[in-house]
């Protein structure tokens, strides 16, 4: 009889997450912030609302793609001037935390300085952190005049992430 109470309760928790977790991604769909993860450990790095469409004249390319689980992400191409090439996305606000030293050398929208974005958790270099020139001369770290560049592949969706997880049958 033990075994049956220990079965039945097992089956009753694994049923009860997985409504839980159902009515987690119904509230998501029906409206709910998107929000964009660090890929190496989860942690949130952004509101997808903040997404904007600041392109670079530097851009190789840029284009409209459905990524991140939304439709129409202006994403666009840029080389660094050791040939690297990474595919950004801009944002108004992000999770990330900028390190190192202001530069205005090399910088893939004029006016502007830039440095290195890392993953508040892990410390993973998710992008570049952009802030007007004049602003620094003030002293100001971060303003209206800022902006953030992730690098696409470095950055997942929350409903992504979620899809990724498997409950078993019941």
């Amino acid at each position: 009889m033990w075994r049956r109470v220990k079965r039945n309760s097992t089956r009753l928790c694994w049923q009860l997450l997985f409504i839980c977790f159902q009515v987690v991604l119904t509230a998501r769909k029906e409206g709910g912030p998107e929000y964009l993860l660090c890929r190496y450990c989860g942690s949130d790095t952004a509101d997808a609302s903040y997404l904007s469409y600041l392109v670079s004249p530097e851009a190789i390319s840029y284009k409209n793609q459905s990524v991140y689980g939304l439709q129409h992400v202006g994403v666009q191409l840029l080389e660094n001037p050791h040939g690297n090439r990474f595919h950004l996305v801009t944002l108004k606000k992000a999770g990330c935390v900028g390190k190192g030293s202001w530069s205005s050398q090399d910088t893939w929208f004029p006016g502007y300085s830039w440095r290195n974005c890392f993953c508040t958790h892990c410390g993973r270099q998710l992008g570049w952190i952009f802030q007007t020139d004049p602003e620094l001369s003030e002293g100001n770290n971060k303003s209206s005049n800022s902006f953030y560049a992730l690098i696409v592949d470095k950055i997942l969706s929350e409903s992504f992430s979620d899809s990724l997880i498997a409950f078993p049958k019941i």
